[in-house]
């Protein structure tokens, strides 16, 4: 996958982070004994992805100064700032220069083992503009469930039932035509993703059942080094 390039989003305040986000983006908080940064773009590498674009913002300096061009890696980094966070989607549109073809996209406060070759497979296989990599959850909900007729007549009480449901895992393929819909300034990949339905535009989802540690806060990021430290010790 020489050919793919990757564009790592790494721009957000980790506001939800703190007191650990005040000194270094939450991209490069350590899973393991690596940065979790570090995790995604070696990942990347050895499934043959050698170009490398980190979108940075908050406390950029810090990313730029650890990783350099990224050739002590093995790969070639190049860097898009901006001067404020942008959301998701925001913080994609400057790379909008350094892309011209079939490029992945990875949050940098997700890290999953995922086979990246086989996520632009099935892509390409939809020709799809964008493709969202899907991780299955389960949660209990803490009430008991009611349903009722169009008469209001109780037709049965489930009691904490477990629901299960897809939810995006941070992790795309795209086509440059994803451009089209991010707007100037401040935007949202959920609301490009409404604006690409809306509009028709091939959208899939690849369900992977792997691991995906996501450290947005506090309790996801204990979570995270948890069942990472677990794994390390079962291999």
């Amino acid at each position: 996958m020489s050919e793919i390039k990757a564009v790592i989003l790494a721009g957000g305040l980790g506001v939800r982070l703190r007191p650990l986000t005040y000194v270094v983006p939450k991209p490069m908080l350590p899973l393991g004994d690596k940065p979790i940064l570090e995790r995604i773009i070696m990942d990347l590498r050895d499934q043959g992805v050698r170009d490398v674009v980190i979108s940075c913002s908050y406390l950029a300096r810090v990313i730029e100064s650890y990783f350099g061009d990224g050739s002590w890696l093995g790969v070639n980094i190049k860097y898009v700032k901006s001067d404020r966070p942008l959301g998701t989607a925001g913080q994609l549109r400057p790379v909008k220069g350094l892309v011209d073809d079939t490029f992945i996209t990875v949050y940098g406060d997700v890290y999953a083992k995922i086979g990246y070759r086989d996520l632009v497979r099935y892509h390409r296989s939809k020709r799809a503009t964008a493709t969202m990599v899907l991780r299955r959850l389960r949660q209990t909900i803490r009430f008991g469930v009611i349903e009722v007729d169009g008469q209001g007549r109780v037709l049965a009480w489930r009691e904490k039932p477990e629901v299960e449901f897809n939810v995006n895992a941070g992790i795309y393929v795209f086509e440059p035509k994803i451009f089209d819909y991010i707007l100037e300034g401040v935007d949202s990949m959920d609301r490009v993703f409404r604006d690409m339905i809306e509009k028709g535009e091939r959208v899939y989802g690849y369900e992977f059942a792997g691991e995906v540690y996501d450290i947005g806060d506090v309790v996801s990021y204990e979570e995270a080094v948890k069942k990472f430290t677990e794994e390390l010790g079962r291999i």
